[in-house]
This record gives structure tokens, sequence and C-alpha cells, in this order.
């Protein structure tokens, strides 16, 4: 941005050439004048977050994508009791996951981020999904559910389920010796398992942009028009795998409204923090 930023917030993952984020927020910030800008921390390797902040004074927030969701609670787990606090908002805390952080800063700036107070770790899937999920089952659904994957979106995705008191599954490539949560292996999802569970939520990377002839190596054969199928993938907006489940006759929601609700969402986290209140700007609007 070339007016002069006054806070920077930004993306952390890997890859990230398929996200929309930098754009979404880069163009509301432009459009609404706002001295913000949204960069992309693209880590193969986990940073950390402390070392983010110190290295980048003005930076105020975070979103975090796969692989670094569960990575990134880990180190909230790990830093007790460290110098710097580390908070855990109730729904990251519950999900065992974050996606979305914040930096307390002291008032005076040091230019060597040695002001950081505070790194506060929230889960916006947790709005996200249930957002998401409303529109995929305006009338309610009973369940029991098929969760395919268990990464952090996953973790998201089953703390819903727990909300709403919906039964399900988590299908996995390892089963955990002592699972917390009713777990499956792929080889074991066929077509009695499927016809058995009307709701399914692919969580995982398979088929998202540029590999979008991937998908979840399963026989499809039981699903029908009972059933409910979300895709988290939002790039591209219909993936092979849910053309495949809307071909058998289920209705299917991409991962784009997941997408805008926890972007949404985010954007009041920041805006609630100390020194965001520049995005409390009523001309402030993402587009999707």
């Amino acid at each position: 941005m070339n007016f002069g930023t006054s806070l920077q917030l930004g993306l952390l993952g890997y890859p990230l050439g398929h996200s929309a984020s930098p754009r979404c927020f880069g163009i509301a910030f432009e459009r609404a004048h706002v001295a913000a800008a949204y960069d992309r921390f693209e880590y193969q390797t986990y940073p950390g977050l402390e070392n983010l902040a110190r290295q980048n004074p003005r930076l105020l927030g975070l979103n975090i994508t796969l692989p670094h969701k569960k990575t990134a609670f880990q180190e909230f787990q790990s830093k007790l009791n460290n110098k710097t606090r580390f908070e855990l908002t109730p729904e990251a805390a519950a999900c065992g996951a974050v996606n979305c952080i914040g930096f307390r800063r002291a008032k005076s700036t040091d230019p060597n981020g040695e002001d950081l107070e505070t790194v506060i770790g929230h889960n916006t899937d947790v709005e996200g999904f249930t957002a998401a999920l409303n529109r995929l089952c305006p009338e309610g659904v009973t369940g029991p559910a098929l969760v395919l994957g268990n990464g952090g979106a996953a973790a998201a995705v089953c703390y819903v389920f727990k909300q709403h008191k919906i039964p399900y599954q988590v299908v996995t490539r390892s089963l955990s010796p002592s699972p917390a949560v009713p777990e499956l292996h792929w080889e074991d999802i066929n077509r009695e398992v499927l016809e058995n569970h009307p709701l399914l939520v692919q969580c995982t990377p398979l088929g998202m942009a540029p590999h979008t002839m991937e998908g979840p190596n399963l026989n499809l054969q039981g699903i029908g028009p009972k059933h409910f199928v979300m895709d988290l993938i939002y790039n591209p907006l219909v993936t092979r795998f849910l053309e495949e489940c809307r071909g058998r006759g289920a209705r299917i929601l991409g991962g784009m409204p997941m997408f805008q609700a926890q972007a949404e969402a985010s954007l009041r986290f920041w805006s609630s923090l100390p020194g965001g209140d520049i995005l409390q700007n009523e001309k402030m609007q993402l587009e999707f």
C-alpha cells in the first residue's frame, strides 16, 4: 500500500499461492483508505509467533492456515512460563487449534519489537463453519457425520458438531491409540458407512488449486439424495469431490461461505485489539 501503513496484518502458512486472503483484505484496506497492509508470511517450517512479532514491530495480527494451525496451538501450550503472555480464547482452547492471532504491545513502540506483551490465539473457523453448516442444512441435520481429515480445520468442525450434539466420526490415515473422538481409517469407508452418514465434511487439502484433479480416495457409491456434503476448500469453488457427490444427488457446498464468515470474524477480532481501532471503518467491506 503506497500511502503509508501504520499497522500490518498477514497470513502464515505454506503454500499460499492459492489463498484469496491477501487480495481480499488488501483491496478492502485500500478502498477504505485504512493505513494497513496484509502480507504473506510463507514458511514451510513453522517460524514461531513470538519470533514473527518481534521481527515485524507493526504486526497486529495473523491468519494461520495449513499446515501450522495445530503447531501454533502447541506453541501456546509450551510458553506457559514465558515472559510474553500467551492466551487462548475459549474457542481456540476447545478446538486445540488456532487460525487467528492477535499481538498486544506496549503503548510505546520499540523498533526492535521488545514491546510485545501478549500473544492471543483465537479460532475463527468455529464461527465460519457454523455459518456454512447453517447454509448447507438450513432446516438442521441430526447426522451422524463423517469428518474427512484430522487437521486444524477438522478440529473446529468437530467442536461445532459437539455444540450441536451431532454425532460424528473422524476419518484419518493413522488411528490414535487412545482417540479423544471416534475414529475410522480411510480404508474402512465403504458403501454402508457412507449410507449411514448423511453429512460429510471434507477437511483435507486434496483437490485444492492447483491440484484440482485430486480428491479423497473414496468409493462414493453410498452417496445419494439424502446426503449433505461440504468441502472446506474454496479454490476451486466446487472441487472434483463435490462434483462427484452432486452427480449422485447430494446437496453440496464449497468452502467460500466458511472463508467469508471466518475472514469477517478475523477483522472483528483484530479491530478489538489495542491499535486495531482503525479497522473499525464503516467503509471497510471485504469482497470475495
